[in-house]
């Protein structure tokens, strides 16, 4: 519905991210930002050198990592609400108290 490739398609629909249909340097990243949500307090520099060896910048991590922690932030609040659609919060007209 978006315009995606369909390879972006089949990537989504993926169980996991051995599964996506991807190269391998993609792969790695998807590994990584999946730690993030996982077990960041276990993410050491080896990890991200290894990403560097894989030929990613230092910009492409800072906006991947950026991007990863943002979404977490996103789905914790979320969880932390309970919210299940959207304008779940909303009570009436926007701007009412």
């Amino acid at each position: 519905m978006t315009g995606a490739s369909p390879q972006i398609v089949a990537a989504t629909r993926a169980r996991s991210v051995a599964d996506m249909p991807v190269g391998d340097k993609l792969r790695a990243l998807m590994r990584f930002v999946s730690q993030i949500d996982k077990s960041a307090y276990r993410i050491t520099d080896d990890d991200t050198e290894r990403l560097r060896d894989r030929g990613w910048t230092d910009a492409e991590l800072l906006e991947a990592i950026w991007t990863a922690c943002i979404f977490n932030a996103v789905v914790r609040l979320v969880d932390t609400f309970g919210l299940s659609a959207v304008g779940q919060f909303s009570s009436g007209t926007p701007g009412e108290e």
